[in-house]
């Protein structure tokens, strides 16, 4: 669904999304020197990652997300994904890669994903590099009381 520059060794401020599936024609998405400049809201999210082959857990994520960059052709574009999409997903977790963080950085269960790390006889998880994500963790909660 997804790759960045530095997944393959390439210290470059880009990124791929193709969220396209089943029958729908490929569709891939080009983010050359991207910058999120909205976010708003908040969800969890079950994400793995190539760098994590067969690794899943449930992150922190802005549910709505507007992205500013450059595409192939070099022209400028901003971008909007709402409530959740796979869209938003992607383009939290690629834009992630760009910055030297991972999906497992934003673990809402750090034992769980642990656990799962060792299962899968992946790297363990560096504990000095989850982020502490106040402002998430408050729209969490405010989710979830709307929910109720």
């Amino acid at each position: 669904m997804g790759l960045a520059a530095p997944q393959i060794g390439e210290n470059h401020r880009v990124f791929v999304i193709d969220t396209s599936s089943g029958d729908e024609p490929l569709n891939p998405m080009v983010f050359i020197n991207p910058k999120i400049i909205k976010k708003s809201g908040a969800f969890v999210s079950h994400e793995g990652c190539l760098s994590f082959p067969d690794m899943y857990t449930n992150v922190r994520r802005y549910k709505n997300v507007m992205i500013k960059a450059i595409d192939e052709k070099g022209r400028s574009f901003v971008l909007e994904a709402k409530d959740g999409s796979l869209l938003a997903k992607a383009i939290q977790h690629e834009y992630d890669h760009l910055d030297g963080i991972l999906f497992i950085d934003h673990a809402i269960n750090r034992f769980e994903a642990e656990q799962e790390l060792t299962q899968k006889h992946l790297p363990p998880l560096e504990v000095e590099k989850l982020l502490e994500e106040p402002e998430l963790d408050e729209e969490l909660k405010k989710e979830a009381k709307q929910a109720k």
